[in-house]
């Protein structure tokens, strides 16, 4: 299967789910939020609702960033 139809699969498999239609698999919907939250010792209902816990995870997250690039 080419890139190009790779591609085409993928987003008639997205425009599917969001129809509702019924399709061979689920598409995994995330972010990069969710992502470094995920990545804190918070759970995800902790972080979402604590403004110092959110903040402390999006600083983690940049320094360890930084560090991969330097």
């Amino acid at each position: 299967m080419s890139d190009q139809n790779i591609y085409e699969d993928r987003i008639k498999l997205f425009k599917d789910t969001i129809e509702l239609k019924k399709t061979e698999r689920v598409p995994n919907l995330s972010n990069f939020f969710t992502w470094k939250i995920l990545d804190s010792p918070y759970k995800l209902s902790e972080a979402m609702n604590d403004y110092d816990k959110m903040e402390r995870v999006v600083c983690d997250f940049h320094e360890r960033r930084s560090e991969e690039h330097t």
